[in-house]
């Protein structure tokens, strides 16, 4: 449904809102990242109807979580890598 209004009309930013929230909830949140970041622009654009200010509150917790996410698995894995593999001096 979300990507097919986006086909029809690439400016539909709320299209964009639902996919990230279909890919969230389908435990794919790495993938809605490019979704959330061009909504939470849109919504920051000037002329951008009030009622989408929530949504942008919602839309940067998500991205945030999602970093903050990535960054403890890079950690993990680097600790991995590093107990694994020690480097030599």
């Amino acid at each position: 449904f979300y990507r097919k209004a986006l086909e029809e009309d690439d400016t539909f930013v709320l299209a964009r809102w639902g996919i990230a929230q279909a890919l969230i909830g389908a435990g794919k949140s790495a993938a809605a990242v490019e979704d959330l970041r061009v909504f939470v622009d849109a919504v920051k654009a000037p002329g951008a109807p009030a009622e989408w200010k929530p949504l942008q509150a919602k839309a940067e917790k998500q991205l945030s979580e999602i970093d903050a996410s990535g960054a403890q698995l890079h950690k993990i894995i680097d600790d991995y890598v590093e107990t694994r593999y020690p480097r030599r001096t």
